[in-house]
């Protein structure tokens, strides 16, 4: 036993250096190892805590007037294509805007009414964008109903489309500007009514023209000739 002992203690005198430096390598591992989990352990916590916030922005509600647009995300088409914009724009208070572009609901109005037939109502969300320096805006218009408590869009349009619509029943017509201002955009009897002004010259437009839609499927199509009246100008120079 006494042999065993002094083999025993032999042993750590000619390997004791190895060992410390095991040991501390061990521990080094080990501290490297925490410092990952810890990591690790953070972006997880931030990973369910965006969930969490995504989930009570996303929230199930009952009725579409509770679904909170003026704090959405939408998904643009004309504003991206022609202004530059990305196409998601997440608004804040009805409005996005960088040092050069601007994406807003117009006049921060949401338009309600039953465009299905259903019985429910379904909002209507204008968007106005351009170039803060530029005198001229694109328009887009969101449709969306609420399912299983959420906003789903239902159909879309823009002032493009909005415009070869107009073409179709004015070969020589054209759109200088959609007014989805105050007025500007109305739900009446399951019709989207969209008022532009068209023809004349940018700077004076002749005509302010009703364009008639109603929702078929995921589609708006033009139901009758749009009905036009001869803009008037207030001193201002603003079409009434």
């Amino acid at each position: 036993m006494i042999e065993y002992f002094t083999l025993l203690q032999q042993a750590s005198k000619n390997y004791g250096s190895k060992l410390r430096q095991m040991l501390f390598q061990d521990i080094s591992l080990t501290f490297r190892h925490y410092k990952i989990m810890t990591k690790h352990l953070l972006l997880l916590f931030i990973a369910l805590f965006l969930c969490a916030a995504s989930s009570a922005a996303q929230r199930r509600v009952s009725n579409i007037r509770s679904v909170d647009f003026q704090n959405f995300t939408y998904t643009s088409s004309v504003c991206s294509k022609d202004v530059g914009l990305p196409n998601e724009v997440k608004v804040r208070r009805g409005k996005f805007r960088d040092k050069t572009l601007y994406y807003q609901i117009a006049s921060g109005k949401i338009v309600y009414g039953d465009l299905t037939g259903d019985g429910r109502e379904e909002a209507v969300v204008s968007i106005i964008c351009g170039d803060t320096a530029g005198n001229f805006s694109n328009a887009e218009i969101f449709v969306y109903t609420l399912q299983n408590g959420r906003a789903v869009l239902l159909a879309k349009t823009d002032n493009g489309t909005l415009e070869t619509d107009y073409k179709r029943q004015y070969a020589d017509g054209f759109i200088v500007k959609v007014n989805p201002g105050l007025n500007g955009v109305k739900v009446a009897n399951q019709h989207l009514l969209v008022e532009a002004y068209t023809d004349g010259s940018n700077a004076s437009p002749k005509y302010v023209s009703t364009l008639d839609y109603r929702l078929r499927s995921t589609n708006l199509v033009m139901t009758a000739k749009p009905k036009r009246r001869l803009a008037k100008y207030l001193s201002s120079g603003k079409v009434v």
